[in-house]
């Protein structure tokens, strides 16, 4: 997948060139950010012959990330090339492991709550745009483009509740997800005065390919997870304030929401003494982005 990325990326900067090479007056940007990021991730799966239909669900929540962001642009004023990099350090979360018996949530008759305790997440994207004047200095860019992103997951210790409360101890397992799908980006720049720029933008990828896999220490059991990228999405809202307090700085403020849905596919299990392939229904992933920026205009 990263070998796709970077074939994208190289087909995205020669068709920026290509548009470019006749432009007079190039202007580049670097932008370095950092942040905090609200992370959840949703998934299920079924049972052989999907019964029950929801056998094991894992609910990992309230997962906080200290963010670390770099963008790069090149523009000749019409058309514009973006790379946008992030990396996250999970700090904490916790996670809801339910298995049940009967179909639709019903009979559960395992519950437990451990502890997220690291690691990482990485987002990566590129796309090219045009960027279209239209009114009092507002414009509109419309672009394409491909991202990746990547959880890496990390719990330990905690509790279990059902069928009887104690602790688990020597917990330490992983949950790895990746998120890839090309996208097509609308954005608006509204000046709100000379110095002072809101900025509001509208991402929607499809198809996305979503792989999932994970590691329980105790059991020894490994898990893949794909989907049916056909049926899976995702969407992406944001909003930002940019103001030009020197005449090659800015410094600015966003907030965005990513909501990524992936639905249908196979779940392989993996044990000591035991296979099985079963049905995956849905994987979700919501993540709320607070970033403070910095960027110098070359």
């Amino acid at each position: 997948m990263r070998s796709k990325v970077a074939t994208f990326v190289a087909v995205m900067s020669s068709a920026l060139s290509f548009h470019l090479c006749a432009a007079d007056a190039l202007q580049s940007k670097v932008e370095l950010g950092q942040g905090y990021r609200h992370d959840s991730l949703r998934f299920n799966f079924g049972g052989i012959h999907n019964k029950p239909n929801i056998l094991s669900e894992l609910d990992f929540k309230n997962m906080q990330v200290y963010l670390t962001t770099l963008k790069s642009s090149l523009s000749n004023g019409t058309y514009i090339g973006v790379i946008d990099l992030a990396y996250g350090d999970i700090i904490h979360g916790k996670v809801r492991d339910s298995d049940y018996f009967k179909n639709n949530r019903h009979g559960e008759f395992s519950r437990s709550y451990l502890k997220v305790r690291g690691n990482y997440t990485v987002d990566a994207s590129a796309k090219i745009g045009r960027i279209i004047p239209m009114f009092s200095g507002i414009t509109c860019t419309p672009s394409i483009g491909y991202g990746a992103f990547w959880q890496h997951i990390r719990f330990k210790d905690g509790h279990q509740t059902i069928p009887r409360h104690f602790k688990i101890h020597n917990v330490n397992s992983t949950v790895k997800t990746l998120w890839s799908a090309p996208f097509a980006d609308l954005r608006f720049s509204v000046p709100l005065s000379a110095r002072l720029t809101l900025g509001l933008g509208y991402t929607f990828f499809y198809p996305v390919q979503y792989t999932g896999k994970g590691h329980w220490n105790l059991r020894h059991m490994h898990f893949t997870q794909k989907n049916k990228a056909g049926k899976s999405y995702a969407n992406k809202g944001d909003v930002s304030l940019r103001w030009a307090f020197a005449e090659r700085f800015e410094l600015g403020l966003g907030a965005s929401i990513a909501q990524f849905c992936a639905k249908g596919g196979k779940i392989h299990l993996k044990l000591p003494n035991f296979k099985s392939h079963q049905p995956a229904h849905r994987a979700k992933r919501t993540c709320a982005d607070y970033v403070l920026s910095l960027s110098y205009a070359f």
